[in-house]
């Protein structure tokens, strides 16, 4: 049979096929986001002989995909591709924040929506304590860009900026690396649409799995190369590593709300990009599974792992501070 090229709304119209046998195949681009396609094939009728055939039911039981954390979340907007610049608002619960104190210090970090009032991001970020070391010493304000993909004009990609209400601030009441977890809620609700949307959560039940070997990615505007941070989102692929040797090579105070992402293809998270997210694809959707916490040098150029924290291991977390269920 001939095949036929159709784009976009070029119908195609096909009288017959020969042999009874008709194959459509449907491409997409990753850079339109539509409903889908629709085929519609009509059986015209023809003589037929009946064969009678024995069947053999075999019957498999699979794993069901696991529960979301909420109904909007993990849809990218384009496929996961190998690569280093994102397309823009791929990632749509990728933030960029901004924190400052009274005394005038500065620091960025990475983040991500995961509610509509909520965002993640590593402990270590607005930590920090008071001249005396008493006392934690918060943010005096903490600015938060969402719907970027350049980080320093959000708005080019229908991005603005949205402020942390910093009497809610939550880093863990554990905090050391192990728990370098923190939660920022906002001011004000986001309005989530193709730009601005959530990521899953992992579920609890995932809390023991390392990913060693799995494919994951991780994102972020940290610094590159050029040892600037970068203006447009970045990602770059790798896998989980096993946690045995990780712990083998930075010490005994890691614990095992922790996972480590293999760095032999010298591809690191850096500067700038703490509080980002480790994400996985499952059925679809996209899963955080750690918050990137530690790189594996200053410069990001070794071959060594990075480490972060397992994103399942503090869901009853989440909830006791959000005051939401999850159901994962």
């Amino acid at each position: 049979m001939r095949e036929r090229k159709y784009k976009r709304w070029n119908n195609p119209s096909i009288p017959s096929t020969e042999g009874g046998v008709l194959r459509v195949r449907f491409s997409s681009n990753a850079k339109l986001n539509g409903k889908g396609f629709k085929c519609t094939v009509t059986h015209l009728g023809f003589t037929t002989t009946t064969t009678t055939t024995t069947t053999t039911t075999t019957t498999t039981t699979t794993t069901p995909p696991p529960a979301f954390s909420h109904s909007n979340c993990g849809i990218a907007s384009a496929r996961i591709v190998n690569g280093d610049e994102a397309l823009a608002n791929a990632y749509p619960w990728m933030v960029w924040t901004y924190m400052q104190w009274s005394n005038g210090l500065k620091r960025w970090c990475g983040g991500t929506i995961i509610h509509e009032s909520w965002v993640l991001t590593a402990a270590h970020c607005p930590y920090r304590l008071n001249d005396a070391q008493t006392n934690l010493y918060y943010p005096s304000s903490i600015s938060v860009v969402v719907g970027a993909h350049q980080k320093d004009n959000p708005s080019a990609s229908g991005g603005y900026i949205v402020e942390v209400d910093t009497r809610l601030i939550f880093i863990h009441p554990k905090y050391q690396m192990p728990y370098d977890i923190a939660l920022y809620k906002l001011k004000m609700p986001l309005e989530f649409n193709q730009k601005v949307a959530p990521i899953c959560l992992a579920p609890r039940d995932w809390r023991n799995r390392t990913f060693e070997g799995v494919p994951v990615f991780l994102a972020g505007w940290g610094k590159t190369e050029t040892g600037r941070l970068s203006d447009k989102l970045k990602f770059y692929n790798t896998a989980g590593y096993n946690f045995t040797a990780c712990k083998a090579i930075y010490g005994s105070w890691m614990g095992d709300t922790q996972m480590c992402t293999d760095g032999t293809s010298k591809k690191h998270s850096c500067s700038g990009d703490s509080g980002g997210p480790v994400m996985y694809q499952e059925g679809g959707r996209v899963y955080q599974v750690g918050v990137i916490s530690f790189g594996s040098s200053s410069e990001c150029n070794d071959q060594f792992p990075d480490g972060q924290v397992k994103v399942a291991a503090f869901i009853d977390w989440f909830e006791s501070i959000m005051g939401i269920i999850f159901n994962i």
